[in-house]
C-alpha cells in the first residue's frame, strides 16, 4: 500500500512486487521462515547464477528479480535453461497462489459486492486458509499412478529433469514435498549409498553424524541435497 505507484511502475516494476507477493503467500500459507524461502535459496546455489546486480546484492530480492525476468524473457524455455532449480520452484510458488485463488471462469459483474471485493491489505490481514497448506514431509503411502508401486523415494532418485517434470504434477507436488524441493527437511526413509561399490546405504540421520568435510562431499549430490536438504544446507525453523 503506497509502495509504488501502479499509474506510472513499469511492467518490470510492477512484476519484481508481484514475485514479493507470491513469496509472501507462500510463507504464509507453507510456514516458510526467514527473509528468504529455503527453497529459493538452495536453488541460488543449485543454480550457481544470479539473475541481476540487485538480486546478487540482495539474495532475498532474487525471487522477486526473477518475477520480473519471468514477464519479460523472450523465451520460457531459454529461462528453465539458464536457471532451472529457480525455474522450478517458482513453478510450484505460482503453482500454490493459484490453488489457493483460482482465476474466474465467468466474466466479473459490473458492479461487484463489497464483500467479493478483494482489499489491497487482503494478504496482510486475512488469515490464510489451512486447506492448501502441504507439511513438510514424504507421505509413504502416496504412489505416483495406481498401476505403480512407484512412490517419493521413486520420485527423488529420478534424474533432475524427469524429477522437476514428476513434481509439476499437484499431487505429486503435495504428496512428496521433500522429494520436490519444495521445503528443508531431511526425509528420513532417503537411503544413499555410502560408497560407490557397496550395497551399505546409509540415511540423513547417519550423515548429520559426520564432520562438515564428510557432509560438504556427500551434499555435493543433488539426490543427496534433495533428500537430506536440511542436513546438507540446514533451514529456517
Amino acid at each position: 500500500k503506497n509502495y509504488i505507484d501502479t499509474g506510472t511502475a513499469s511492467i518490470g516494476v510492477l512484476m519484481h512486487e508481484v514475485g514479493h507477493t507470491l513469496e509472501q503467500h507462500r510463507r504464509l500459507t507453507h510456514g516458510d521462515g526467514g527473509v528468504l524461502n529455503p527453497a529459493w535459496r538452495r536453488a541460488i546455489e543449485c543454480d550457481d547464477v544470479r539473475t541481476s546486480g540487485y538480486g546478487n546484492n540482495n539474495e532475498w530480492e532474487d525471487l522477486a528479480e526473477f518475477s520480473r525476468l519471468f514477464t519479460l524473457a523472450t523465451t520460457k524455455n531459454s529461462l528453465a535453461d539458464q536457471s532451472p532449480e529457480r525455474f522450478f520452484v517458482w513453478d510450484g510458488t505460482v503453482a500454490i497462489a493459484q490453488d489457493a485463488y483460482p482465476p474466474e471462469i465467468s466474466a466479473p459483474s459490473a458492479a461487484p459486492s463489497a464483500s467479493s471485493s478483494p482489499t489491497e491489505d487482503a494478504s496482510l490481514s486475512v488469515a490464510p486458509s489451512p486447506s492448501p497448506s502441504i507439511t513438510c514431509v514424504n507421505n509413504r503411502t502416496y504412489k505416483v499412478s495406481e498401476a505403480s508401486n512407484k512412490g517419493c523415494a521413486w520420485v527423488m532418485l529420478k534424474p533432475e529433469e524427469r524429477r522437476q517434470k514428476l513434481c509439476r504434477n499437484k499431487s505429486t507436488l503435495s504428496n512428496c514435498p521433500i522429494s520436490c524441493g519444495l521445503c528443508c527437511a531431511d526425509d528420513e526413509t532417503f537411503r544413499f549409498k555410502h560408497k560407490k561399490n557397496s550395497d551399505t546405504k546409509k540415511t540423513c540421520s547417519w550423515l548429520r553424524n559426520k564432520n562438515k568435510k564428510t557432509v560438504k562431499k556427500y551434499c555435493k549430490k543433488k539426490k543427496v541435497k534433495t533428500g537430506c536438504a536440511k542436513t546438507c544446507i540446514g533451514c529456517v525453523d
